[in-house]
């Protein structure tokens, strides 16, 4: 009953804060202070009972309200729950909001209580279901500015900073007649939600400005041909597989040498084996056999450094990534 009641406090003053004060960041609504500390489920009942669609912030989420806790405000040094499970089921990933590194931890553990903060879903295209589309082609003359600074909500700052993101065989500068490009708009106000364009056959850029300005590479755009070859593809998309076991190991290193469970040994383990199938396809790229000359292997290389995540996956590695694959490579089962 102490517990019911202790809960019930907290909700009560939550619906107050809410009441008072939400900050809208992207497609959210967050509440401008926590709710306390407790455990996750808990947390997820305390966030439910507030109803009107408040919830834990998934794991993306939480890491988005950690890149904007200035603007929103009232965040503590503190470890915070996200929504989101890990494989095993038995962990949930947590967000360190002092230097903003992900984990997860065990629901198992009695004593873990983390901080709270509630978020709800604006849905931003409430009124329709349908994006306007305009599909169209670079004309003599044309800039980055002149396409984009007729759309209502876009600033010179946001083209100037497209402009000056180094993307490897890119020119924000310079466009070609006849270059492919693809906006996106909201319906309701005509504001751009994504613009695409297509440079070359090894480079079609997707720009999309909600919640962020965030630039990444796209492999098709709409009214356009898929333009990265097979060999590029198949680099990149085994580049970020790498990186995804080398956040793994990390985060399962932590949790055995903390725990020493079955559920972490098993997750050793499974990193293992697939660290081993990785390898397998890796070689497929980077060994001379089977035909393939050093010229390919050299060629195939300078592709897997063109690829978008080829930073990140240089910075895990000096940031302990080998060290934590080692002891992955040499954990007897």
């Amino acid at each position: 009953i102490m517990k019911k009641l202790l809960l019930f406090g907290v909700l009560a003053l939550s619906i107050n804060v809410f009441a008072q004060s939400t900050v809208k960041i992207g497609n959210l609504e967050v509440m401008t202070e926590d709710l306390g500390e407790m455990k996750w489920e808990e947390a997820k009942k305390a966030c439910k009972n507030l109803g009107d669609g408040w919830r834990l912030p998934s794991k993306s989420e939480l890491n988005l309200l950690y890149k904007n806790k200035e603007k929103i405000g009232g965040f503590a040094n503190s470890y915070y729950w996200s929504s989101t499970e890990y494989e095993l089921n038995s962990l949930i990933w947590i967000q360190d909001f002092v230097n903003g590194n992900q984990y997860y931890d065990e629901i198992e553990d009695s004593n873990d209580v983390r901080t709270v903060r509630a978020v709800r879903a604006i849905n931003v295209f409430a009124q329709s279901n349908k994006l306007i589309i305009i599909n169209s082609e670079v004309e003599s003359g044309q800039t980055l500015g002149s396409i984009l600074l007729p759309i209502k909500g876009v600033p010179y700052s946001v083209i100037s900073k497209i402009i000056e993101t180094p993307i490897p065989g890119v020119d924000f500068n310079l466009f070609n007649v006849g270059q492919k490009y693809q906006l996106v708009l909201n319906p309701q106000d005509s504001t751009l939600v994504s613009y695409t364009h297509s440079f070359s056959k090894e480079n079609i850029i997707k720009v999309t400005l909600h919640p962020d300005l965030v630039i990444e590479k796209v492999l098709e755009m709409e009214g356009s041909k898929t333009l990265l070859n097979n060999s590029a593809k198949g680099i990149c998309s085994l580049l970020d597989m790498y990186i995804q076991i080398l956040n793994d190991a990390k985060e399962a290193v932590r949790l055995f040498k903390r725990y020493r469970t079955k559920n972490s040994r098993e997750k050793i383990l499974q990193i293992k084996r697939e660290l081993d199938r990785l390898e397998a396809e890796s070689d497929k790229y980077f060994e001379q056999r089977d035909g393939r000359t050093k010229a390919d292997v050299e060629s195939n290389i300078k592709i897997m450094q063109s690829c978008n995540s080829y930073n990140a996956f240089i910075d895990l590695n000096k940031n302990g990534g080998k060290d934590d694959l080692n002891f992955i490579n040499n954990f007897d089962e």
